[in-house]
């Protein structure tokens, strides 16, 4: 695609004709988002491109000779292939992203029935396991990250989505001077990818969808991908 939008863009000889390889991606972009050959190729409706290109050369006598001797179904049928999903013209980076929720050292004293200390996979209800034996103490919820990569990729950044009503995202640590109070979606980077945690609305314990995205890159190819993940945050009732 690079090479097609550049000053000197290569052409390519399909079934012995010349053809530009702008015109090739924009006519396969244009039969990928549901256009016919024929409607691609006519003078009147010229295809649309993405991300701001746009084609309007008319080639319908080209393509149509082209269509005539089966060459298409072989080259532009593959590349259209190769647009099936986000992954555009080439593969993409590669690896495993992972979501889950933790509440660290949830303990007091076992013999008064307080929950021994322990990593605990999911939230309570205001943070405050503890509650019924007079502890206040808080237990904050973090949202632990996890990528696994395939090659070489790494982990640019992660976007979370808007959190069901009144819970609150913590950024950066969770004191009140780190509450994120918006707009969504928001961007995490590296320096937080450890610090997130998420508190349910007061006195609630329904649990917490939570919509996330991680994008990540491969530095030897320059391909990037994205790895959407949605998980539940299971949270407990509290007594008070």
């Amino acid at each position: 695609v690079e090479n097609a939008q550049g000053a000197d863009a290569p052409v390519l000889v399909i079934g012995g004709i010349e053809l530009s390889s702008s015109l090739l991606i924009g006519q396969a972009q244009a039969l990928a988002e549901g256009e016919t050959l024929e409607t691609a190729a006519g003078a009147s409706t010229g295809p649309q491109g993405g991300g701001g290109s746009v084609y309007n050369d008319d080639f319908g006598d080209i393509l149509d000779g082209l269509s005539g001797q089966n060459v298409l179904q072989g080259t532009l049928a593959d590349l259209l292939a190769s647009l099936d999903g986000d992954d555009g013209f080439s593969d993409s980076a590669a690896g495993i992203f992972t979501v889950e929720f933790l509440t660290l050292g949830t303990q007091v004293d076992s013999v008064n029935g307080g929950i021994e200390a322990r990593d605990y996979d999911g939230g309570f209800e205001d943070w405050a396991p503890n509650q019924h034996v007079g502890e206040d103490g808080v237990a904050p919820m973090q949202v632990a990250f996890d990528f696994a990569p395939e090659d070489n990729e790494t982990l640019d950044s992660i976007v979370i989505q808007e959190l069901p009503e009144n819970a609150v995202l913590y950024i950066g640590g969770f004191d009140d001077a780190d509450i994120f109070n918006g707009p969504f979606p928001v961007t995490i980077t590296s320096e937080n990818f450890d610090q997130v945690y998420i508190k349910p609305d007061v006195n609630s314990d329904a649990d917490i969808t939570l919509d996330v995205t991680a994008n990540i890159s491969d530095p030897d190819t320059g391909e990037v991908a994205t790895l959407p993940v949605t998980v539940v945050a299971v949270i407990d009732a509290a007594a008070d």
